[in-house]
């Protein structure tokens, strides 16, 4: 018996490695077709029928996420959304990051990762532009200048406060702003 193991214990962990890095390359995702923060709040005859109603919202408003990061403003001025199972077929996976429910709402915040090739092929059948190339993170550094004294950190940095403020995970240049925090 442990003549067996020695043979096919060895080529099954050779097989299983083998197959887990083949795999790995298939499943990465491109964070350009990842849409996160997607917040629904429904109210409908029961907690079922507005999770339902919920979710289609949730996935027509990441793909409408989408394609504002995607398209030019003038291509986004004329876009007509997709139906809702148009929709829902070029959606690779969603993850769900919170729910709260009653007896007729239901609020939930949402992921949904989009299958690049379908939606690009999606843009292309309807002969839109789009740009699907991004960029690598900035980073910001808000110096603000007050006479002689200059502000990075503190509370009273009127352009830390708006670049706080400021939303630019869904951009094609995502903006980072350190909080500060370091000591």
């Amino acid at each position: 018996m442990s003549g067996i193991y020695k043979v096919f214990g060895g080529t099954s962990i050779a097989l299983l490695a083998a197959l887990w890095l083949s795999i790995a390359p298939a499943a990465a995702q491109d964070p350009l077709y990842t849409i996160e923060g997607i917040k629904v709040d429904i109210t409908a005859a029961s907690a079922a029928a507005a999770r339902e109603e919920a979710f289609i919202k949730a996935e027509q408003d990441a793909f409408a996420a989408l394609a504002q990061r995607l398209l030019s403003e003038a291509e986004l001025a004329t876009f007509v959304p997709p139906d809702a199972d148009t929709i829902s077929n070029m959606v690779q996976d969603f993850e769900l990051t919170e729910e709260r429910l009653s007896t007729v709402r239901y609020m939930g915040t949402y992921t949904f990762r989009f299958k690049d090739s379908d939606v690009q092929k999606f843009f292309s059948v309807k002969g839109t532009a789009y740009t699907d190339v991004s960029s690598r993170p900035v980073l910001v550094l808000p110096f603000y200048q007050w006479g002689s004294r200059m502000v990075l950190w503190e509370g009273d940095n009127p352009w830390l406060n708006a670049w706080s403020r400021t939303t630019t995970q869904r951009a094609l240049v995502p903006v980072a702003v350190p909080i500060g925090d370091a000591q």
